[in-house]
């Protein structure tokens, strides 16, 4: 009786926000007996917009790419964030890119793009960039906090009713007692926003009003993981299904081995090659352990490339290789020394 009771207040609720002559925007349903509480809100959507910033120079990632290009599943961990703000109702969206890539990205997502000339001033400049072209709410989002694709739900539906029930407050998830993003802030701290230099983003606000500050803890922090170096980045790779479910790993590069990789490669196969430091293959022109010599080898079409043994290289690092260099349709070949199975 209970449920039922629950579902038919909700239906009434639903109706009156459906109503055409009502000023209603929101109903928040609760139930003491049942231990839960449900928003419910009609359209236009809340005056909460969400600034995406992904114009970081990526310092502590070694990489050529922005690390939002890092792919993960077939996709880069961009379009994960841009599909989860794109799946809640926010008044406005607003992405603040450096790379035209993610231009193009962006294009495929109700979500409007500008541009930061001034990136390299730090994330502040990407901050303000938001808040100036926002409407008076910003839900800043300092990106990619939250881009761990296998745990990316935020709890935004959390934050919609805390908003709610406390507009004037900065909401502020942690986890053991650590900050973390996104931060609502509301239109009273509009000015603070703008005033900020350096690049610490909003902390010194929230250091410097810490009575208007509402914290929720969180248990789970991989929902707020930041992918900020490769030590970030190769759990997602170690957990990608659509990554590990076709490796294929190839002890020799040799002519007939090469017949072996080249058909598994042709069949859809991540061939991972290992070779020695010195390959003495006899039909070198088909055999891909001439990568080791030339640093790429060619057979029939199918392309190796050689990871050289750089003792400063990460395990990270190497996984990332062995990720780039296949979805580039190549082969990646590194030395057999390297240990290449504690990677998987």
């Amino acid at each position: 009786e209970m449920d039922k009771d629950f579902e038919a207040a909700k239906e009434l609720a639903k109706k009156i926000l459906s109503g055409q002559n009502n000023t209603v925007e929101a109903i928040l349903l609760g139930s003491i007996a049942k231990d839960t509480f449900e928003l419910l809100a009609r359209n236009p959507p809340l005056n909460l917009s969400a600034g995406i910033m992904a114009s970081g120079l990526s310092k502590r990632m070694i990489c050529p790419q922005s690390k939002l290009c890092l792919m993960y599943s077939g996709k880069p961990l961009l379009a994960y964030v841009l599909k989860l703000f794109t799946a809640f109702n926010f008044s406005s969206r607003v992405l603040i890119y450096k790379e035209e890539e993610f231009l193009e990205l962006c294009k495929h997502y109700p979500i409007h793009a500008l541009y930061n000339k001034d990136a390299a001033l730090g994330q502040i400049q990407a901050l303000k960039l938001g808040v100036l072209n926002s409407p008076p709410f910003i839900c800043h989002h300092v990106f990619p906090r939250g881009s761990t694709p296998s745990k990316l739900k935020i709890p935004f539906k959390l934050f919609w009713k805390l908003f709610l029930l406390h507009p004037d407050k900065i909401i502020l998830p942690t986890c053991n007692k650590v900050p973390q993003s996104p931060v609502i802030f509301p239109a009273s701290f509009r000015k603070d926003l703008l005033s900020l230099s350096g690049d610490m983003g909003g902390r010194n606000i929230i250091k410097d009003h810490p009575s208007d500050v509402l914290s929720i803890e969180f248990e789970e922090a991989t929902q707020f993981m930041d992918v900020d170096t490769f030590e970030d980045y190769y759990p997602l790779l170690s957990h990608d299904l659509q990554f590990h479910k076709r490796i294929v790993i190839v002890r020799g590069g040799g002519d007939f081995a090469s017949a072996v990789i080249h058909k598994l490669w042709r069949c859809g196969f991540l061939v991972v090659v290992l070779e020695l430091p010195n390959p003495t293959s006899i039909r070198r022109k088909v055999s891909f352990s001439e990568a080791v010599y030339d640093g790429s080898a060619t057979v029939e079409g199918a392309q190796a490339i050689f990871l050289k043994n750089d003792p400063l290289l990460s395990d990270a690092q190497k996984l990332h290789f062995i990720y780039e260099t296949s979805k580039n349709n190549h082969i990646p070949l590194l030395l057999i020394q390297i240990s290449v199975y504690c990677l998987f």
